[in-house]
């Protein structure tokens, strides 16, 4: 897999495919993007309704460059919040190429758990699969695969980043059936946020069982997808 790196508008990097024409994160802005869409509309929403004594227990789908994952760790202390994260990805970033993108310089306190988070090994999914402490509230575990061919059990989330690349490039991965499965893993309550607002995207959540919400989007993105589990 050819990569190359861009600088996006806030002056964070991102990776490039050529052989794709996909970028890793937005160009307007890869901070800004993930902070917006994944930590504000997604970890504050869901943890502000969370009992104070409960785990936030998140699944991302692309962990890629583990920026977002970075951040959550960030918000988690920021708001002593005991978070249980699983990272799921097909094809893990090697270490030579996630210290070019420079992210553990810019990351301040944090760049000591971003090289732990990248640290962690990859595993194949298993309900048992156990979670390594990051921080004292932050515990992860990364999984290596296929998001639609692992057999997720029902009700196991609370909150799921979905930032797999888009549907031109992965379509298999914004079907109905995926919809279905990412809906049954999520409790009841449960929310899913993602930079994707490609209409049959949403009407497939929506076929699923999804409520929508349609939030602005940042940088020069017109809008974002939030999709909640009501039952």
């Amino acid at each position: 897999m050819k990569l190359s790196i861009e600088e996006t508008q806030d002056g964070w990097a991102t990776l490039y495919l050529p052989e794709q024409n996909e970028h890793y994160h937005s160009m307007f802005g890869a901070f800004e993007e993930a902070q917006w869409i994944y930590i504000e509309r997604g970890f504050d929403a869901v943890q502000a309704v969370l009992p104070a004594d409960a785990p936030l227990r998140i699944l991302e789908m692309g962990f890629g460059t583990g920026l977002n994952a970075v951040l959550t760790v960030r918000a988690a202390v920021r708001a002593k919040r005991q978070v249980l994260y699983t990272g799921v990805e097909a094809y893990p970033l090697s270490a030579e190429i996630v210290s070019t993108l420079g992210y553990a310089a810019r990351l301040g306190d944090e760049a000591v758990c971003y090289g732990a988070l990248h640290d962690l090994p990859w595993s194949a999914w298993r309900p048992s699969l156990p979670f390594t402490a990051v921080t004292p509230c932050f515990q992860a575990r990364k999984v290596k695969g296929l998001f639609q061919d692992i057999d997720w059990p029902d009700r196991i989330f609370d909150l799921v980043y979905y930032d797999a690349f888009s549907p031109r490039v992965q379509p298999e991965l914004w079907t109905e059936e995926v919809a279905r499965r990412l809906y049954a893993a999520l409790v009841p309550g449960g929310r899913l946020v993602t930079y994707c607002a490609q209409g049959r995207w949403k009407k497939n959540l929506q076929a699923a069982g999804f409520i929508l919400t349609m939030l602005p989007g940042p940088g020069g993105k017109r809008e974002i997808t939030s999709a909640e589990k009501l039952v």
